[in-house]
């Protein structure tokens, strides 16, 4: 994939205020990193939006502030608007190229599992993400898993089953099921016990209600 490219500002205006640069449609950012002095920047809404759709928490961008060299950065936070979800703050972290660093890389599945279109089963994904260190260059974006090995119900792809790219160190415990197959009523069967286990959770009595000990047998006395 191509570099993704962020074109920044420096910004002025901090703190409340910002709201105004919202309504302009520019968008508050912060950027940090070893060796770096934290700055303040501001991008174009639509531009950035469009830029977020195509990355992972993986994905280096290329980071070119006004004025200044541009540098690789990953985005590490991205606030959102808890109504229309419109991108209110993001976080660039500038990255070293030669110190390795963890990140959770998005597990991507390709092909259909046997198990589930001929025998019916359920596909369940266990993990989203595995977790993996290396040099910021040789992150991978994604990793594919294919699903055509999952011929049998109850077969699973555990995280020692992934082909990681060359310089890629494997963090997630190797025993970590990703995705299993499991029969259609082993599915219903689990989804109903997680009904009742919440209905349960739900009737309890509040703590603070629980039956307290006399405040005689505790040594204070009652309010």
């Amino acid at each position: 994939m191509a570099d993704v490219v962020l074109r920044a500002q420096r910004r002025a205006v901090l703190g409340k205020k910002v709201r105004f640069l919202r309504r302009q449609g520019l968008v508050p950012a912060s950027l940090y990193g070893p060796g770096l002095a934290p700055a303040a920047l501001q991008l174009p809404g639509r531009e950035l939006e469009h830029a977020l759709r195509q990355m992972t928490p993986t994905t280096l961008a290329a980071l070119e502030v006004q004025g200044e060299p541009a540098r690789r950065v990953l985005v590490r936070e991205v606030q959102r608007h808890p109504v229309d979800e419109r991108t209110l703050h993001v976080d660039f972290y500038a990255m070293p190229m030669d110190v390795t660093i963890r990140a959770d890389v998005p597990v991507q599945t390709v092909g259909e599992a046997p198990a589930v279109t001929v025998l019916g089963g359920t596909l369940v994904r266990s993990a989203e993400t595995v977790q993996v260190e290396a040099l910021p260059t040789d992150l991978p974006e994604r990793i594919e898993v294919d699903l055509s090995g999952l011929t049998e119900l109850h077969h699973a792809i555990h995280a020692a089953d992934l082909d990681l790219p060359k310089g890629v160190t494997l963090l997630t415990p190797l025993e970590t099921a990703l995705i299993s197959v499991v029969p259609a009523r082993v599915e219903a069967e689990l989804a109903a016990e997680a009904a009742e286990a919440a209905e349960a959770a739900a009737e309890a009595p509040p703590a603070a209600e629980a039956e307290a000990p006399p405040a005689e047998a505790s040594g204070e006395a009652a309010e």
